[in-house]
């Protein structure tokens, strides 16, 4: 009996006909935006119109839409926004005004190298004002008092507690539309793909936040969902640690929200099976998921379990895609040996 691991990422969702790809969701936020005739029927229904009108992250999402394809990248811009506040933790002092106030204009500063001269413009992202304007200094418009005073300087503890209760409502966004909208919008029930009912698997590591696995007639017990799902309201949506040092940000970074939302781990034990008290190691197949870096932990714990990947593409480009993704997570030489001696092979997507 062979033994089979499934790795689903979003493409597996789209393949089955589901609406969750990034652009999908963007799509549906603009619609609501726009909406004048939008009426909420629930309580859902508020947040969403709300969070849509004033979430500092959707709006900075928004301003992306055209050079965002997919989660990857959304993961990115998340990091992007996270960096803008790094450098003003950073830079705070450097444009305090003589008056002791962070201003408008004074928080316009270039941003060089990997940043690529953007401008830092967190302070236009979020509510970090005293919009009420009741201070009596030459600028109109100052952080709020619990964000800064004279005799304490900047509370960065508050405003990362905004800045992360700003992402938990895009969690939240993100979970109402997957859980009320994507399935009412289907025209036909979701049916099985026959290339992947073959590959029988015991185990699934899905990197979806949903259940359309249930197609194939497996078992959630014998699925692990990386970055939480739908049914245990555990979403993760961050990125990848790539400052271990740096942990004023941590809960940004999807390892955190891993523990912390106790999203769970690889079970090795239902990585393998026993053919006369022997281990068998499985073959994974990656179906759906890009191989990007961003999830390169995973992918090398992968391969040190099992005898090597089979990976599903789409077309020429997308097979040029996972192999420079690839070479990305193991390095040239490593890849390049994987591929040759056939411990990663491509399939066609029918």
């Amino acid at each position: 009996m062979s033994n089979n691991v499934l790795v689903i990422g979003n493409g597996f969702d789209l393949a089955h006909g589901l609406k969750t790809s990034y652009n999908n969701f963007i799509e549906y936020i603009k619609e609501v935006q726009k909406n004048k005739e939008f009426i909420p029927s629930d309580e859902e229904d508020v947040f969403f119109k709300e969070c849509v009108e004033k979430n500092g992250f959707i709006q900075y999402f928004l301003g992306y839409t055209n050079e965002v394809p997919g989660w990857v990248d959304l993961e990115r811009l998340i990091r992007e926004v996270v960096g803008y506040f790094e450098l003003f933790f950073s830079r705070y002092e450097d444009i305090i005004d003589t008056r002791n106030s962070i201003t408008w204009e004074s928080g316009q500063h270039d941003m060089s190298d990997n940043w690529k001269l953007k401008t830092i413009n967190c302070l236009d992202l979020f509510p970090l004002f005293d919009q009420d304007n009741t201070r009596d200094y030459m600028y109109s418009k100052h952080l709020d008092r619990r964000l800064y005073t004279d005799e304490y300087g900047l509370n960065k503890r508050e405003i990362l507690r905004m800045l992360k209760s700003q992402l938990d409502d895009v969690i939240k966004l993100l979970q109402i539309y997957l859980s009320k909208h994507i399935k009412d919008e289907m025209n036909e029930p979701v049916k099985p793909i026959e290339q992947i009912s073959v590959i029988n698997p015991s185990y699934v590591i899905s990197f979806n936040y949903t259940d359309t696995y249930k197609v194939y007639g497996i078992n959630p017990d014998d699925v692990f969902h990386v970055h939480g799902s739908l049914d245990k309201d555990n979403m993760v949506l961050g990125f990848n640690d790539d400052a271990p040092e740096e942990l004023d940000f941590v809960y940004f970074k999807k390892y955190f929200q891993r523990i912390q939302k106790l999203t769970g781990y690889i079970d090795s034990q239902k990585m393998v099976t026993f053919s006369k008290g022997i281990e068998q190691l499985p073959r994974v197949h990656f179906y759906g998921h890009s191989m990007d870096k961003t999830d390169g932990d995973i992918i090398e714990q992968l391969m040190s379990m099992s005898k090597g990947f089979i990976i599903y593409t789409y077309d020429q480009e997308d097979y040029e895609q996972k192999v420079i993704n690839l070479i990305d997570v193991f390095g040239k030489e490593r890849a390049i040996d994987m591929i040759q001696n056939k411990i990663i092979q491509f399939i066609q997507c029918e």
